[in-house]
């Protein structure tokens, strides 16, 4: 079963110098994260300790890929398939700490091969491994799948009320809004046309706006206010959308100024990742999907790597013989699935659709 609070992924991240964080969190997920996170990096050492003794001479290790059923493929780690029980005390404390069996596994790049291994099982033996030399590889399929879909997701406006900025410096809201009247006549004074459209102002305008705007200083009341003469017409839209402001920050208990929640929106996302499959020249197959930043990771290998620049790269899956493609190809057999499904539903349909309307005109 997948797990909110895996922290997997961070911390072989961070141990290849990549910095990620999890989103979303609750505080209980949080500290759940934040121990399992402290357990899994005695964990790692243990297991990276156990993947430097058995390198051969002159191989270095280059970089790690985590995997994990939550953000990867749980075909084959999830439910039945997923199921393991322990036998030493290490893999013992592993599951207790970390609430997982299979789920997580991890990708190892070296100079020479690609290691790949489930850590747990890693964990009980050193020879629960597989090893996939960079020369083994003359093809693999590195192709990027995106879907596009609608989700609601809630829209937050920040909204600046009257009121915070007074209570912070001392300032009454009546006050704050005198001094942004008496601010507004200032600019109209010094600016006396705002552009080929606006109204030309009298010569006695900049005075009377500037005794209003004291006299709202003084006395600012909502009808004095509103009666005041407003030299432009941007000036005299920004009383009314105070007004608003205010009114939005009453119905919602916002007045101390903050986030005004919005309903939920219908929002397209897009959702992007990778399909790796590949067959050595021994015949180990392997098929894995990858998430955005795993696949990214992966092809900076094929060019930064010298033993993975001489594999080529294609779009479709390939295998040693045409028995291999059909047995082992999963994509061919997810199709075919989806052929036969729909051979066998749409006549189902069709026919249960003209039974319901026979019925209805029988009994019409």
């Amino acid at each position: 079963m997948p797990i909110l609070s895996n922290p997997f992924v961070e911390v072989v991240n961070g141990m290849n110098g990549i910095k990620t964080r999890p989103v979303g969190l609750t505080d209980y997920l949080q500290q759940r994260y934040n121990a399992r996170k402290a357990s899994l990096y005695i964990t790692m050492q243990q297991v990276l300790a156990k993947v430097t003794k058995m390198l051969e001479p002159g191989e270095q290790i280059i970089n790690m890929m985590p995997m994990t059923n939550e953000e990867n493929s749980a075909m084959a780690t999830d439910g039945v398939m997923g199921m393991y029980a322990p036998k030493t005390d290490d893999t013992k404390q592993y599951l207790k700490a970390q609430d997982s069996l299979r789920g997580n596994r991890l990708m190892v790049f070296t100079t020479t091969r690609i290691l790949f291994f489930t850590v747990i099982e890693f964990l009980d033996s050193d020879t629960a491994y597989f090893s996939y030399p960079y020369d083994h590889i003359k093809k693999l399929q590195l192709a990027e799948r995106s879907m596009n879909y609608l989700t609601q997701k809630p829209v937050n406006t920040q909204l600046k009320m009257p009121g915070a900025a007074g209570k912070k410096s001392g300032v009454g809201p009546a006050k704050a809004a005198g001094q942004a009247a008496a601010a507004d006549a200032e600019a109209a004074k010094r600016e006396p046309e705002q552009g080929p459209e606006s109204e030309k102002i009298e010569p006695g305008a900049g005075a009377g706006a500037a005794t209003q705007s004291a006299d709202a200083s003084a006395a600012p009341t909502p009808d004095a206010q509103s009666s005041a003469a407003a030299p432009t017409q941007a000036t005299a839209a920004k009383p009314r959308r105070r007004g608003l402001v205010d009114s939005i920050a009453q119905a919602t208990g916002a007045a101390d100024g903050g986030l005004v929640n919005a309903q939920k929106t219908w929002q397209r996302e897009n959702r992007m990742w990778y399909v790796l499959d590949f067959q050595t020249s021994d015949g180990n197959v392997f098929t894995e999907s990858l998430t955005k930043l795993n696949g990214e990771q992966f092809k900076r290998n094929l060019l930064t790597i010298p033993g993975m620049q001489d594999i080529e790269v294609t779009e479709h899956v390939t295998r040693n013989n045409r028995f291999e493609h059909i047995a082992s190809n999963t994509s061919l057999q997810a199709r075919a699935m989806i052929g036969c499904m729909t051979v066998l539903i749409v006549p189902v349909t069709i026919y249960l659709i003209w039974m319901c309307i026979q019925t209805i005109l029988g009994n019409a």
